[in-house]
């Protein structure tokens, strides 16, 4: 199965700390056994085109149609890029031991849910936003952690994101006004990637499956990486484990 990486140099700044984790977790991937795909825009292309992917695309939508405030869009245009069963990982996501077959066999597959995180958040987004595909009118609005998302049923993945990517573009200068309103204190890519995304997928009838579980962010997610070997070096950890990233990369001679 390929594995797959994204940027897009829009809210996202490129520096060197991100080039040198992004070549760490292509390492790592393809040390589990992953062919290595890289998307991006021209100029994500040209900063990461050192790492040593198995190869590189240029992401083959307008972005300027989709909302600035879905900073982590790449991912999905990626996946709608693919033509075959694969998973999109994380550049602060890093694997030290191998996915199982099995569990790649799933139609959907996720990084871990996030059931610890509903409630109040979620009814805020709902309330600010007002708008929400018509294929999530029914589904129960659950958010599900994207550090890993694909699965073997690529066809409905690419409908599900056509779906999504459709409605966001319509409602493009929409959804950046209610960002911007907030102050962009509001998590609006949670929103349509983690929430809108998944029921649009429960509405074609399919499955969400977790690799990892996490039922108390506070108490389990550091336990997690230790007991799984799968890290996600999210907020402030991928910059307190700066010098061991760092140390990683010169043991073992990463390019970058």
């Amino acid at each position: 199965m390929k594995a797959i990486f994204s940027f897009i140099k829009n809210s996202n700044a490129i520096t060197s700390q991100s080039i040198e984790l992004a070549a760490l977790s292509n390492f790592c991937a393809k040390k589990q056994g992953f062919q290595t795909i890289f998307f991006g825009d021209d100029d994500s292309l040209k900063e990461f085109g050192s790492i040593e992917y198995n190869e590189k695309r240029k992401l083959n939508n307008d972005l300027s149609n989709f909302p600035k405030c879905f900073w982590s869009i790449s991912k999905l245009i990626a996946l709608s890029m693919m033509n075959e069963p694969c998973i999109h990982i994380d550049m602060d996501l890093l694997l030290t031991k191998p996915i199982s077959d099995n569990f790649l066999k799933n139609d959907i597959v996720c990084f871990h849910d996030e059931f610890f995180n509903q409630g109040k958040r979620q009814e805020k987004l709902k309330n600010l936003f007002k708008i929400l595909p018509n294929n999530c009118e029914s589904i129960v609005g659950n958010s599900y952690n994207c550090g890993i998302i694909g699965g073997s049923d690529i066809i409905s993945i690419k409908n599900g994101i056509k779906i999504l990517l459709d409605f966001i573009s319509l409602n493009n200068n929409y959804i950046d006004k209610i960002n911007i309103d907030n102050k962009y204190s509001i998590p609006t890519a949670l929103l349509i990637e983690q929430i809108w995304l998944f029921q649009i997928f429960k509405s074609l009838d399919k499955e969400i499956n977790c690799l990892v579980k996490v039922e108390n962010f506070n108490n389990d997610y550091f336990k997690m990486w230790y007991e799984t070997g799968y890290i996600h070096l999210i907020t402030t950890r991928k910059y307190h484990t700066k010098d061991e990233i760092t140390k990683i990369i010169e043991k073992y001679n990463i390019k970058y």
